[in-house]
This record gives structure tokens, C-alpha cells and sequence, in this order.
């Protein structure tokens, strides 16, 4: 795992556009976890405001149904859908972990459904807006993520947001810099 995160650090650094080498970072870090799927949502906010996320990115194994076109997984609003702690959890910058079956009921209907048996969350941070996850599935058996995945997991996706804030600022710049050319 330490060895897909270094590899998945310099790609997120090095690439002119980050969305062009997720696809690649996701597959590098599902291998190494030995995971089942490994996807991204990103956050964005209705027109009333409340937080919603859709499904960006997936990456998944051999024999693994994707999710990806999972009409559930877009425009998704937490609380309708009864995942309130998760959000809170996730939005304090905290992960959420554990086997599926221990969740509580709502939760586990929306996780079963997909075929999850244990889950890995781990929240994305773009300066200190939550900006959405990076999801690990276990399908085929439980999975006890430990505390050295977690913290080099969190790394991966702490990296991810600097590359995000970064690519932002360059982009905001070359928008700034055209405006004042003659």
C-alpha cells in the first residue's frame, strides 16, 4: 500500500490534469488494498442547498459489478437517503470504516445493496472544504482495515485535495492573466 501511495502521489503531481490519471491512481490503490472497488464522489449542493454527491470515478476488480451507472450514486442527497452520520462523520474529516453488517440499519441497506461486506471512507479536503470521498469496498469477504491503511489512505487522499486546491489556482491564474493581456 505504501509503495501504490507514493505511485499514486506522483502521478497526482506531475499530471497538467488530475482527472486524466484517477482512473490509474484508482486502480493502483484498488490492487494494492486487495480491494473489490475503489470509487470517488464528489460534493456539490442542490438549489436549496443541501449537500449532494455523485459518483465520479470507479475502479473495480475482476467478477465486481460496477457502480459507476448507478442512478442511486448520482445527485445523491445524504439525509434522504439516511446516511446523515456518515455525512457528519465524513465532513469532519474523519473516516469511516468497518464491516457492513454492523452498521446501522438504513446504512446497511444502501451498502448491501451494492454488495459490500466492509467499507473504507475516506474524506476529501480542498483547503478546508469537504470536497467528497475516496471509497474501498471489501465484496467477497470482510476486510478489517488497519490503522496503517487508514493513515496512508487519508495521505493519498490529502494529497489528492492539495492537487485539486493547486490545479485550481492555476487555473484561476491563467484565467486572471488572459483578462489583463492586450
Amino acid at each position: 500500500i505504501m509503495e501504490a501511495s507514493a505511485i499514486a502521489t506522483k502521478q497526482l503531481m506531475i499530471t497538467d490534469d488530475w482527472k486524466s490519471c484517477v482512473n490509474d491512481v484508482l486502480d493502483c490503490l484498488g490492487r494494492a488494498t486487495d480491494a473489490s472497488r475503489v470509487y470517488m464522489f464528489e460534493n456539490h449542493t442542490d438549489s436549496n442547498g443541501a449537500i449532494m454527491t455523485s459518483q465520479r470515478y470507479e475502479w473495480t476488480a475482476d467478477g465486481i459489478a460496477p457502480q459507476i451507472d448507478n442512478p442511486d450514486l448520482q445527485n445523491a442527497n445524504w439525509k434522504d437517503f439516511g446516511l446523515d452520520r456518515i455525512e457528519s462523520i465524513l465532513s469532519q474529516g474523519h473516516p469511516i470504516f468497518g464491516h457492513v453488517r454492523e452498521f446501522l440499519p438504513q446504512e446497511r441497506t444502501i451498502f448491501e445493496s451494492q454488495g459490500i461486506v466492509s467499507i473504507l471512507l475516506v474524506p476529501v479536503f480542498v483547503k478546508n472544504e469537504w470536497w467528497g470521498f475516496i471509497g474501498f469496498d471489501a465484496c467477497s469477504r470482510e476486510r478489517n482495515w488497519s490503522e496503517v491503511e487508514r493513515d496512508v489512505l487519508t495521505t493519498v487522499a490529502g494529497i489528492l485535495g492539495e492537487t485539486i486546491r493547486r490545479k485550481r489556482g492555476e487555473k484561476a491564474l491563467r484565467l486572471s492573466e488572459e483578462r489583463w493581456q492586450f
